[in-house]
């Protein structure tokens, strides 16, 4: 059977998307971020993955942030990464990765977020790139609406486009989809909680192979869908449910991250089919990954 992954940096991609697209928000953000230049932070993120209930693989890095200001007078982050441990055991980066520097900002007028060059650097560092990209580009998303400006508020935006990562050769056809629910749980002068949900849509994720993959696999409809072709006429196809919530405590008036959480689930149904039309296909195998990721902002002393 393949291995069912969750698809984070496919999911940023939808919020760059989606934020690209939106006009900035006529009022101000009680979240927007008040940077300083030169500003210094460190962070500490960390990561399980599990399968059904069990783990089985970990992470943890520290993220070293500087402010900077480009020259057209915008706010940037550049995030060094070190002290980096992969399923229990210290990471010794090569140089390329130890000197790359991940580009990140919260300032409206700036660049957008990208995904990093994940070919040029070790595989170590992707997860905690990616994760701190997924709350960065939430974030932002959330500092763009209006809506959003005392505790009780809540935007949901409609996306639901498919999203393809099939190579044509051997994943025959693999897509996703998802919209945002949006909400300002608390909001006070001195910090801010905020929740962005990456969901199922409420309509169908599009097109797919074979109808049965339509069955809704959990109580949602399924957002997740993959074929993989194993041999000549052997495929193992998977179709699930999966949903990110991430949790962001803001410290006000500067808007700065203090900690998050990440809370990925995805519950899946895999078979092994016999034909290219998904017709003749074996008894499916249910089960459950979890992802979660923690983020928390280190005082000095503790950096």
């Amino acid at each position: 059977m393949s291995t069912t992954q969750p698809n984070c940096w496919r999911q940023q991609l939808w919020a760059i998307i989606l934020l690209t697209a939106l006009p900035t928000s006529a009022k101000e953000s009680p979240l927007r971020r008040q940077y300083r230049h030169s500003e210094a932070l460190t962070y500490r993120i960390s990561g399980t993955h599990a399968k059904q209930g069990v783990i089985s693989s970990s992470y943890s890095a520290l993220g070293s942030v500087t402010v900077k200001k480009s020259s057209d007078n915008t706010f940037y982050e550049e995030i060094g990464w070190a002290g980096v441990r992969k399923d229990d055991h210290d990471i010794i980066l090569p140089p390329a990765s130890r000197e790359f520097r991940q580009r990140l900002s919260l300032d409206l007028d700036a660049q957008r977020p990208a995904i990093p060059p994940l070919a040029k650097l070790d595989s170590s560092i992707y997860g905690p790139m990616l994760d701190l990209l997924t709350f960065y580009a939430d974030l932002l998303l959330a500092i763009k609406y209006d809506a959003l400006q005392k505790a009780g508020d809540h935007v949901f935006v409609p996306h639901g486009i498919p999203n393809s990562w099939a190579d044509g050769r051997r994943k025959t056809f693999a897509q996703d989809c998802i919209d945002f629910n949006i909400s300002l749980v608390a909001l006070n002068s001195s910090s801010a909680t905020l929740k962005v949900s990456h969901v199922p849509p409420r309509a169908n994720c599009g097109k797919v192979p074979a109808p049965w993959m339509l069955r809704p696999v959990s109580d949602t409809t399924n957002n997740w869908f993959q074929v993989e072709m194993k041999s000549d006429n052997i495929y193992d196809v998977g179709v699930g449910q999966e949903f990110f919530d991430a949790e962001i405590q803001l410290s006000l008036p500067s808007a700065t991250i203090e900690s998050a959480i990440l809370y990925n689930p995805i519950h899946f149904e895999e078979r092994t089919c016999k034909d290219a039309a998904l017709t003749d296909c074996g008894p499916s195998a249910k089960g459950e990954i979890l992802r979660r990721i923690n983020l928390i902002r280190l005082s000095p002393e503790k950096s």
